[in-house]
């Protein structure tokens, strides 16, 4: 990470620049990641989605569908995953997938019945087709990106970070 504060004057303000501390090669901030070993990320993202269309009148159709999505958390094929524990009295990095009845998404939880309703309309204001008016609604679940589950394979002892500021 780049900031301005190594090319800037001693007490003068929005002096420096972080381009230039770039191109001066004077980082603020230096990162070292290393992963023991290769890790493997697994995630089934299975759903299904029922639909109808129905026309009230001739110039008003109505959509109207529900949805099921089933999104739990990524695993790791060899269980290479581990979890800060934030208990109150022992805290520290030990729920590790598979191991001592934490599961195999490393101590993750996830939402088992995200149903999503969905509806939507189209409205012909004319009656010919040139003008339509069309609105909708529906709600939508996201079990979360992958790479932000993919961390918790990167923690030790798996892995070591080593951070320079």
């Amino acid at each position: 990470m780049f900031t301005p504060d190594y090319t800037g004057q001693p007490g003068v303000e929005h002096s420096g620049d972080s381009f230039a501390s770039l191109l001066f090669g004077y980082p603020s901030e230096v990162r070292r990641d290393t992963q023991f070993a290769p890790y493997h990320l697994r995630g089934w993202e299975p759903s299904g989605f029922v639909e109808d269309e129905i026309r009230l009148l001739r110039k008003l159709t109505i959509q109207a569908g529900i949805r099921y999505s089933f999104y739990p958390p990524v695993t790791e094929v060899n269980n290479r995953m581990v979890n800060f524990n934030f208990g109150r009295y022992t805290p520290a990095v030990d729920q590790f997938a598979g191991v001592d009845g934490v599961n195999q998404y490393g101590g993750t939880s996830y939402n088992k019945s995200a149903i999503a309703p969905r509806i939507g309309f189209a409205l012909d204001v004319f009656g010919n087709g040139s003008t339509v008016v069309r609105g909708g609604f529906t709600k939508a679940y996201d079990g979360g990106a992958y790479l932000a589950q993919g961390i918790l394979a990167r923690n030790p002892p798996y892995a070591s970070r080593q951070d320079i500021a």
